[in-house]
């Protein structure tokens, strides 16, 4: 199957930060719609480590506020999503952000994980979080970080890739991101770049 024609079904959407996947959220419908797939919001609830045993009780207490709380956030956000007649669903995970997404996208096969981009604030602002390069190392299946676009600007989209021929392991992962970033430029009348980053043997 040509890496042009490729289905993408299920996209996860990481969604660590509400005003962020607001500024983005036109995009992942469009994408969505273009290939009819299923979109899973997906929140994290970091682990809280109980200071001494009496404190168990309350730091179970309050993961589970914080879950809920976050639940009830996702299930709104996912209206907005219901609207556009996407199929949408709501998980909730507990731990690590990159691990338990990590493992999310190999036991549920995802085809594309979609973020919004966190500014880390100052000369940085266009740096990437510890949790994205965690996620752009680690993750099974093609990444979509997407900033807010600005205004009247037609967008570009960054493609990175592995084409070494003697790395054919990479040759999957690779075909999938292509099918992404080609599906996406399409859909979205925007410019594709790839980029392939080597080094000089010696």
């Amino acid at each position: 199957m040509s890496v042009f024609t490729k289905r993408l079904d299920d996209f996860l959407v990481y969604v660590d930060d509400m005003s962020a996947i607001h500024g983005v959220l036109d995009r992942i419908i469009e994408w969505a719609q273009a290939g009819q797939a299923k979109v899973t919001l997906a929140g994290v609830v970091e682990s809280l480590t109980p200071w001494t045993t009496d404190a168990r009780g309350i730091a179970t207490e309050v993961k589970n506020e914080l879950a809920n709380s976050v639940a009830n956030q996702l299930t709104e956000l996912s209206k907005t999503l219901m609207d556009s007649n996407l199929d949408v669903s709501v998980k909730v995970y507990q731990g690590d952000p990159a691990t338990v997404l990590v493992q999310a996208a190999l036991q549920d096969e995802y085809d594309l994980l979609l973020k919004a981009h966190n500014p880390v604030g100052g000369r940085f602002s266009h740096a990437l979080s510890s949790i994205d390069r965690r996620l752009l190392r680690a993750c099974p299946c093609p990444i979509a970080i997407l900033r807010p676009q600005q205004p009247d600007h037609a967008g570009r989209l960054l493609a990175a890739v592995n084409s070494d021929p003697d790395q054919k392991d990479q040759r999957p992962i690779t075909d999938n991101i292509l099918a992404v970033a080609t599906r996406a430029a399409l859909a979205g009348f925007r410019e594709l770049h790839i980029l392939h980053v080597w080094s000089l043997y010696g």
